[in-house]
């Protein structure tokens, strides 16, 4: 079955057809009929083009979030350690924002840092900047203000791109997350400033792992870690899946968006990794592994 690998098999006819232990990496088959297939033991996932694709973007991505992870350091410790007393108070409330931001990510995750940290404080400083110029004081200090609002969004879009490329990198293959690292390495090379882009890579790190299991404190990330990782993997959107069987089968970077799942036997999937699906539906349940079984009746016991 290794020749349907990478090809295009949209609105086929496939009804009760027999794809036992198909190669189905790369395949599209949106739309198709599918209606009591044996997809028992089949293998999805990325086409090569599609792993070198996201392995390309991700390193680009953290390559430059690393260089303004730095840069974004470096001036934020220039700014502290200035002779004038507005450009310390300005470097002052940037650099406590950007660590509250940071630890609210690690430990509310990053809609909450978002919500009621960063946008917050942006609306305060915008809201102060306004009223220094109304009011006729230092344009000096008014542009300080607005200056820390733009490097802020300068960050949070800096830690959201570095977020999904670990999340993408790590769904596509695993030489991918070594790549992204040295590429975030390299970029922060490039500026001065080193302890801030270290701190953005240990919370990108927590937070792209979340991601990619499907965090419930952000699934407006988790959902685009999931398109994203599928774009190039096995398509079943818009397929019609009832009845068929996929006990057994590798289920990695697969879009099932659109698809009719209904009576579905998905068995004990060998792997369940990275899928989308609909948001009204979520992703079957594991089985728990022998091991795991054990393990969990050895702790009931000793309690």
């Amino acid at each position: 079955m290794d020749a349907l690998r990478r090809r295009v098999l949209r609105n086929a006819d496939l009804h009760d057809a027999d794809l036992h232990d198909a190669d189905l990496r790369g395949v599209d088959l949106g739309g198709a009929d599918l209606r009591g297939a044996d997809l028992r033991g089949a293998r999805t996932g990325l086409s090569r083009s599609a792993i070198a694709a996201d392995i390309a973007a991700a390193g680009v991505a953290a390559a430059t979030g690393g260089y303004a992870a730095a840069w974004l350091g470096a001036t934020m410790a220039s700014a502290l350690q200035s002779p004038l007393m507005e450009r310390r108070v300005a470097g002052a409330l940037l650099s406590s924002s950007l660590l509250l931001c940071l630890g609210a990510t690690l430990v509310r995750g990053t809609s909450f840092a978002l919500r009621f940290v960063a946008l917050p404080t942006m609306a305060l400083v915008s809201t102060v900047a306004v009223e220094v110029v109304l009011m006729g004081g230092k344009a000096q200090a008014a542009l300080l203000a607005l200056s820390v609002v733009a490097l802020m969004t300068l960050f949070l879009v800096m830690s959201a791109t570095a977020t999904l490329a670990r999340a993408v990198a790590s769904a596509s293959h695993r030489a991918a997350l070594v790549v992204v690292m040295m590429a975030w390495v390299v970029g922060a090379r490039g500026a001065s400033g080193h302890g801030l882009p270290l701190l953005v890579a240990i919370t990108a790190a927590v937070a792209s792992a979340r991601a990619k299991a499907g965090s419930e404190t952000s699934p407006k990330i988790s959902r685009w870690v999931a398109r994203l990782a599928t774009r190039g993997g096995t398509s079943f959107r818009g397929a019609d899946l009832r009845e068929a069987k996929l006990a057994g089968a590798s289920l990695r970077n697969v879009d099932f968006r659109g698809a009719r799942l209904e009576g579905v036997d998905w068995g004990s999937p060998r792997e369940l990794e990275v899928c989308c699906f609909d948001g009204a539906l979520t992703a079957p349940a594991r089985k728990p592994s022998k091991r795991s079984a054990a393990r969990r009746t050895s702790g009931s016991r000793r309690t």
